[in-house]
């Protein structure tokens, strides 16, 4: 098969699926360009695994040119916090009653963040890095514009994810950006026959579903700024719904 189509089909992200905690998103940032070091590096680390150690995957990558700067999330004196992982995990402090200080997001970034031993996954809706919709080197990279991109593979990737889902049946799932709900609620739907719609909460910026084995939420995405102040208190609210 070739690498980029079982790229595709096969990788979700990073962490340990039997983890309770899972957090999935479009995509990861970065460049299209930059995706044929990202196929190589999984490729290096077996081609054939739905889910890698986020430390390990990165550092091997920063060895790639462009990517060196990858080191400052995981090794040094005074590790840099990205910013959607940031956000991800001030929730997730919120949800496991972590009080949050800067410095514990640090060291929670740099060694249990999607770690293949630890508590939480780190997954993406969309295989591929792509920072613009009207990227104009989308039809170059993938032979599509960005959303015919998105309309070719969200069907299987959906399925994907649900059935990784289904598989590991974690307590909590977390979606995040909005402009997805569509996405995520098809995920949901295949899961629960019975879901109908979602329930808002009344004063935070989140929906949610509950089944008898997992508790689906959708948040904006972690750096939007409805979520600005918000994050550690939606965690909380978070947590009361389990």
């Amino acid at each position: 098969m070739d690498k980029t189509i079982k790229f595709v089909n096969t990788k979700i992200g990073y962490g340990n699926p039997k983890g309770s905690y899972w957090f999935i998103g479009p995509e990861e940032g970065g460049t299209i360009e930059g995706n044929k070091d990202r196929i190589e590096t999984w490729s290096q680390l077996g081609a054939n695994e739905n889910f890698h150690d986020l430390k390990e995957f990165h550092l091997l990558l920063s060895k790639r040119n462009g990517f060196n700067s990858l080191q400052r999330f995981f090794i040094g004196e005074k590790i840099k916090l990205q910013s959607t992982w940031n956000g991800i995990i001030e929730v997730l402090f919120g949800i496991i009653g972590n009080d949050g200080l800067r410095e514990e997001r640090r060291v929670y970034q740099s060694i249990e963040l999607g770690s293949k031993n630890g508590e939480t996954i780190i997954g993406e809706l969309f295989p591929f890095s792509s920072k613009k919709l009207n990227d104009e080197t989308s039809k170059y990279y993938f032979g599509l514009s960005k959303k015919d991109y998105w309309e070719k593979f969200s069907i299987e990737r959906e399925i994907l994810l649900a059935n990784q889902i289904e598989k590991y049946s974690p307590k909590i799932v977390v979606f995040y950006s909005t402009t997805f709900n569509s996405n995520w609620k098809r995920i949901i739907e295949r899961l629960d026959t019975n879901f109908n719609n979602l329930q808002t909460h009344s004063d935070l910026p989140f929906s949610y579903h509950k089944t008898s084995k997992t508790l689906f939420v959708i948040i904006p995405h972690p750096i939007a700024r409805q979520l600005n102040k918000k994050k550690k208190e939606v965690g909380v609210a978070i947590k009361k719904l389990i």
